[in-house]
C-alpha cells in the first residue's frame, strides 16, 4: 500500500518538475531573448543616429542627403534591416525610420504551448535631424566683431527681434527702440534716448570670433559656373543664388528681386545696395557675403530676407523703411535711420554653408 502511494506521488514529482523545466526555460528564453532586443535596439538608436546626422549635413540635397545616411547605416552595422527616409517634415530636416526582423533564441519554446509566433520579433527605431547653421556671431540678430569699434544703433523706430552683441562698447540712441532679447557687449552698454524696452543688458560679455565660410562659397560658385572676374552691377532684374555667386571684386545692387537660397561672395570687394527695392523672394534666404570690404545700404523701402555679412569690414545702413529678416554681422555695423527693423529671432540660418547637424528627435 505504502509503494503504491510512493509511486504515485513521484509520478507527480515528475509531472511537476517538468512543468517546472518548462517554466524556468520559459523565463531564461524571455530574460535572453530581452536582453539582445534590448542590445539589438540600442545599436539600431545608435546607427540611426550617426545615419540621420551624416545625412542631414547634404541637405538640400535629397539623394545626396540618403546616399550619405545608406552610407553611415552600412558602416554602423544596419545593412540587414530596412533604412526608410523622409522630407515631408521640414526644410533641412530628414527623419529615418529603421526597422529589423531580430530572431529569438529560447522564446521559440512558447510557439508549441501558446498560439501566435515568438521566433522573430520587429525591432523599430527613428531619428531625425537637421542642418546646423552658423553659431558664433549668428545667434545674433546684429552682431559687431571689432575689438575697438563701438557699436552704435542710432534713430528713430527701430526693432530687433532677437538680440545684440558687440566686441567692444554698445551704446544705443534715440527713440521707441526695442531689443527683445539681449543687448550686450565686450565693453560697455550704454543707453539713452526715450521710449526705450530693452530689458536685458549686460557688459563684459566674452569675445565671439569670426567664422571664415569663403572657401566653401567659392567652390560653390565654381560647381554651377556662377563665377566672375572684375566688378559686377546687377541693374534691376532678378538673381538667382541657387549654388551661390562668387565675384572677384566689387558688386553692386540696384533695385533686384533675389530668388533661391544662397550666397553672393564678393571676394575683391565692397557691396553696395542703392535703390528703393532690393528684397529677396519669400521664403528664400541670400548672404550678402563681402569677404575683405564693406557692405554698405542706402536707400528707402529696402528689404533683404537673409544675412548681411562682413567679417572683416563695415556694415553701415542708412535710410528708411529698412527690413532685414535674418541676420547683420560685421567687424563694424553702423545703423542711421528710421522705421528700420531686424528680424532674427526665428529666423534660422540656411544662405551658408552648414556648419554641421543636430539631432532633433
Amino acid at each position: 500500500m505504502l509503494m503504491k502511494v510512493f509511486r504515485e506521488q513521484r509520478g507527480s514529482s515528475l509531472v511537476m518538475v517538468a512543468v517546472g523545466m518548462v517554466f524556468l526555460l520559459l523565463m531564461a528564453g524571455l530574460v535572453i531573448d530581452v536582453g539582445n532586443l534590448y542590445l539589438e535596439k540600442t545599436i539600431a538608436q545608435n546607427g540611426v543616429d550617426a545615419a540621420a546626422l551624416a545625412g542631414a549635413t547634404a541637405l538640400p540635397d535629397q539623394a545626396a542627403a540618403t546616399s550619405r545616411a545608406d552610407h553611415y547605416a552600412d558602416l554602423n552595422r544596419l545593412s540587414n534591416g530596412t533604412l526608410t527616409p523622409d522630407f515631408s517634415k521640414g526644410a533641412g530636416r530628414i527623419d529615418l525610420t529603421y526597422t529589423k526582423i531580430v530572431d529569438t533564441f529560447l522564446m521559440k519554446i512558447a510557439n508549441y504551448f501558446y498560439s501566435g509566433s515568438y521566433d522573430k520579433v520587429t525591432v523599430r527605431v527613428a531619428a531625425a535631424a537637421k542642418r546646423k547653421y552658423g553659431g558664433g556671431p549668428f545667434a545674433y540678430t546684429i552682431f559687431s566683431g571689432s575689438d575697438f569699434d563701438m557699436l552704435p544703433l542710432n534713430g528713430s523706430r527701430l526693432y530687433v527681434d532677437g538680440s545684440v552683441h558687440s566686441d567692444a562698447d554698445l551704446r544705443i540712441n534715440g527713440c521707441d527702440i526695442t531689443v527683445t532679447g539681449v543687448a550686450e557687449a565686450h565693453g560697455i552698454v550704454r543707453v539713452n534716448g526715450s521710449q526705450l524696452n530693452i530689458p536685458t543688458q549686460i557688459s563684459n560679455a566674452p569675445r565671439i570670433a569670426m567664422p571664415d565660410f569663403s572657401q566653401q562659397i567659392s567652390d560653390q560658385a565654381a560647381a554651377v559656373n556662377h563665377v566672375f572676374n572684375g566688378d559686377k552691377t546687377y541693374n534691376g532684374g532678378p538673381i538667382s543664388v541657387d549654388g551661390s555667386i562668387h565675384v572677384n571684386g566689387s558688386v553692386t545692387l540696384n533695385g533686384n528681386t533675389i530668388s533661391g537660397t544662397g550666397a553672393i561672395l564678393a571676394s575683391g570687394g565692397d557691396i553696395n545696395i542703392n535703390g528703393n527695392i532690393i528684397n529677396s523672394t519669400t521664403g528664400d534666404q541670400v548672404c550678402l557675403y563681402s569677404q575683405t570690404g564693406s557692405i554698405h545700404i542706402n536707400g528707402n523701402n529696402i528689404t533683404v530676407n537673409g544675412i548681411i555679412y562682413a567679417p572683416n569690414g563695415d556694415i553701415q545702413i542708412n535710410g528708411s523703411n529698412i527690413t532685414v529678416n535674418g541676420r547683420i554681422v560685421g567687424n563694424t555695423v553702423k545703423i542711421n535711420g528710421s522705421n528700420f527693423r531686424v528680424n532674427g529671432q526665428n529666423v534660422e540660418v540656411t544662405s551658408l554653408p552648414s556648419t554641421g547637424s543636430v539631432l532633433i528627435e
